[in-house]
């Protein structure tokens, strides 16, 4: 594949070159978070779609009448709200996971039910990620997609 010209283009262009790559970007983690259990999906699907938005805000001047209609951005931010509970859920456990000997013993309880809390929550949330994940991603994807071709 040659490579681009960026000069070559217009800024609109540009930009929804950028934005597409951004889309294809979020392509591989989406589907692995879909299909189950991968412990960077969920992360690579939320930098994925933060480097989406954050370039189409960057060049939504540049974009002008091209550029995504308010409703898409609305779903799309919709999208990125969605995958938080499971993500802060990850963290929580990642920062739980440290030395356990400077506990006392019903610290320790605390702890193995708060672990056990959010083990169940994360669950939850990823269930209810993949199936969103499943049933509106690829819509909202193609409708991305068809909008910034266009």
């Amino acid at each position: 594949m040659p490579e681009l010209n960026w000069l070559d283009l217009g800024a609109a262009t540009a930009a929804r070159t950028l934005l597409l790559r951004a889309l294809t970007d979020a392509d591989g983690p989406a589907q692995r978070l879909a299909q189950g259990r991968d412990g960077a999906a969920l992360h690579d699907f939320r930098v994925a779609l933060r480097r989406l938005r954050t370039t189409e805000r960057a060049y939504r001047s540049s974009l002008g009448e091209s550029g995504l209609p308010k409703k898409l951005r609305r779903r799309l931010r919709r999208l990125v709200r969605d995958t938080g509970a499971a993500r802060d859920a990850e963290v929580h456990l990642a920062l739980l996971a440290g030395p356990r000997e400077i506990l006392r013993p019903h610290q320790r309880a605390g702890l193995r039910w708060f672990e056990q809390h959010l083990h169940a929550r994360l669950r939850r949330e990823d269930a209810r990620l993949r199936e969103r994940l499943r049933r509106d991603f690829p819509r909202l994807r193609n409708k991305l997609e068809t909008h910034l071709r266009a």
